[in-house]
């Protein structure tokens, strides 16, 4: 018997009503974008909650995460997977479309989008973060790529970057020691830029 890790309990036992981001790339945003003990952090797109707890598993013990969505089913699953964890304490889960209303948190550390149009939510985003605050969106294809960069070159974002993960594992038994068969090549795009004084408000010109 061996005690799980957060990611198992995620994968194999986590209720979700949506796709979700999965550990391999939930590490490299957690990583690029700074977050540990202490950061406050928002979220748009909780959907299942398993980025959710993967950033109140790594901010605690006195960071926090504001987690947002537009659906209610979303918000009910990823706080009874936070409940299921243990890590709710460190969470306020909120029903509310930033695109219009907006992050009710200002100065934040960073600000992760993962949402179908994150372009439309890069306003808002900008007026919660920090002077040198980090945006982070998360998107599938290139298509949405090429909106979102466009919308943080707009906001005046510097220092951007763009990447996906590709993580390949092997196969260890003593006579077969080679790569799996199956490699899961691609989740999404992560796009990330830190904010500056000249992002506020409106679009840079």
């Amino acid at each position: 018997m061996l005690r799980p890790l957060i990611t198992d309990i995620l994968l194999e036992r986590a209720d979700r009503v949506t796709q979700v981001i999965y550990p391999k790339d939930a590490a490299q945003i957690i990583i690029n974008a700074g977050i540990g003990p202490g950061s406050r952090v928002a979220e748009a797109g909780v959907g299942s909650g398993f980025m959710t707890a993967m950033l109140a598993y790594y901010v605690r013990p006195n960071g926090r995460v504001y987690g947002y969505d537009k659906r209610e089913d979303a918000i009910n699953i990823a706080r009874k997977n936070l409940e299921m964890l243990g890590l709710l304490d460190w969470v306020e889960l909120k029903l509310r479309d930033v695109i219009t209303d907006g992050f009710a948190e200002r100065d934040l550390d960073a600000v992760i989008l993962d949402m179908g149009d994150p372009w439309n939510a890069i306003p808002k985003a900008t007026e919660a973060l920090r002077s040198d605050g980090i945006l982070v969106v998360y998107v599938p294809t290139v298509n949405q790529v090429i909106r979102v960069l466009a919308a943080m070159r707009d906001y005046g974002y510097v220092d951007v970057r763009m990447f996906d993960v590709m993580v390949r594992e092997w196969k260890t038994e003593p006579n077969e020691v080679r790569p799996q068969t199956w490699v899961n090549a691609h989740t999404g795009y992560v796009l990330i830029g830190r904010r500056t004084l000249t992002s506020i408000g409106k679009p840079a010109k």
